[in-house]
């Protein structure tokens, strides 16, 4: 009994996560909810969205390297969390003022990591804004770009 309910959420979690690949971007952030975000900063943070649910197939890590506002260096990298590889997908650094980068895209084989997108601050003795830093895994379906992972910091002084 016991297998066949993990078996039926399962196949619920792979049928929302299908259901998501026809949203629009809007849409399926919506359908995902928020990010999940963790507020270790003012010193360096990594942190990753929690694996082992049916219904996420890209746990999303996020890396922030600095000291209070001062952001030396943002990273984000995907993790295939499914038993089917991923296609055409790209890692976007965001934080409050809107996108930093757009990595390129990439297939992502099964139970598999992603390459790791890298941001440099080209001015790191500046303040940033504070707020969250995030990383995201986006997948382009052929019409629309569908949001899969999201993890964010805080970034505060």
């Amino acid at each position: 009994m016991r297998s066949f309910s993990r078996r039926a959420v399962y196949i619920l979690g792979v049928a929302f996560a299908i259901a998501a690949l026809a949203l629009p971007a809007s849409a399926a952030s919506a359908a995902t909810g928020s990010a999940i975000q963790s507020a270790v900063v003012p010193f360096s943070a990594t942190g990753c969205a929690p694996d082992g649910y049916p219904e996420v197939l890209v746990q999303q890590c996020t890396q922030v390297i600095g000291g209070g506002l001062k952001v030396d260096a943002i990273s984000g990298k995907s993790i295939n969390s499914s038993d089917a590889a991923l296609n055409n997908l790209h890692v976007e650094i965001y934080g409050p003022d809107g996108t930093i980068k757009n990595c390129p895209q990439f297939n992502l084989p099964a139970y598999k990591t992603g390459p790791q997108c890298n941001w440099n601050n080209p001015v790191p003795q500046y303040d940033v804004t504070p707020g969250n830093y995030c990383s995201r895994t986006w997948l382009y379906n052929g019409r629309d770009y569908v949001i899969m992972g999201i993890f964010c910091i805080d970034v505060h002084a």
